[in-house]
């Protein structure tokens, strides 16, 4: 009984710092975890895209900071073809190459 008991307080201590969000368009999928998860929702933000995929942003956002939470979103996000596409590739990219891509030049 104690074991178990013990066993259950270490899956629980493990999901609150171990999170995993899966971003998702039909079958394919890919996922990003702990701190790629709030990686990917700043970089989101450095493009036109983040203005005008707020409610993605918020999600990845939320999804992050109240894990754990009875507010946290579902850790899957399903996303159409092209957001997909992008979000993969941005989760790849240097926060100096999502600014250069957009201003035309690297950050001082």
């Amino acid at each position: 009984m104690y074991l178990k008991k013990l066993n259950n307080i270490f899956i629980y201590i493990f999901k609150i710092f171990m999170s995993e969000l899966k971003i998702k368009y039909n079958n394919q999928s890919f996922s990003v975890k702990d701190k790629e998860i709030i990686q990917l929702e700043l970089k989101l933000n450095l493009t036109d895209e983040g203005n005008l995929w707020k409610d993605i942003g918020d999600h990845i956002y939320y999804f992050h900071n109240f894990q754990n939470s009875a507010n946290q979103p579902s850790d899957i996000l399903d996303v159409d073809l092209h957001q997909y596409n992008f979000l993969f590739e941005l989760k790849d990219k240097t926060y100096g190459e999502v600014y250069k891509e957009k201003w035309g030049h690297y950050p001082n």
